[in-house]
C-alpha cells in the first residue's frame, strides 16, 4: 500500500514522533526526524495541513527489554501506517509521488530517440521498448 494522505491534525508523542490523522480520521505515524525535515520539533505548533506518502509496515511486537515477543515460536507482530515521507505542498507530495512513473517516461522517450537515431525500425524499436 502506498498512498497520498492529507494531514489535518495531530500531536507530537513523548518521544517527539508524531501521531497525524487524516480527514477520514486515519491514523498516521511519523518519525520526529520526518518532523524535524518539515520544520517542527517535539511541542512545537504544527500548520495543517501537511501531506505525506503513506505506506503501511509491520514491526516485531517488543517486550519491556525490547526484546521481540514470541508465542509458540512464532514473533509477533504488528502493523502501521506510517508516512514513507513528509511534504508541506500538495504539490510536492504529487510530484514525489509520480516521480519513478515520470522517469520511466522520460527513459522510454530517450530510448526512443537514440534507437531512431540509429536508423531502427519503428517494429525493432516497439520491440525494444515492450522488451523493457
Amino acid at each position: 500500500m502506498k498512498k497520498m494522505i492529507q494531514i489535518v491534525s495531530g500531536s507530537f508523542s513523548e518521544k517527539g514522533n508524531f501521531s497525524g490523522y487524516s480527514t477520514t480520521g486515519e491514523r498516521i505515524h511519523l518519525s520526529a526526524q520526518q518532523m524535524e525535515n518539515l520544520g517542527y520539533k517535539k511541542d512545537a505548533v504544527v500548520a495543517f495541513p501537511f501531506f505525506v506518502i503513506a505506506v503501511e509496515r509491520s514491526f516485531n511486537k517488543l517486550d519491556e527489554n525490547s526484546n521481540p515477543v514470541v508465542v509458540d515460536g512464532v514473533e509477533q507482530t504488528f502493523t502501521r501506517v506510517q508516512a514513507g515521507s513528509a511534504f508541506k505542498t500538495k504539490e510536492e507530495m504529487i510530484g514525489a509521488f509520480n516521480s519513478d512513473k515520470v522517469f520511466d517516461i522520460e527513459a522510454t522517450a530517450q530510448l526512443k530517440a537514440i534507437a531512431t537515431d540509429a536508423g531502427l525500425t519503428q517494429a525493432v524499436i516497439d520491440t525494444l521498448v515492450t522488451a523493457l
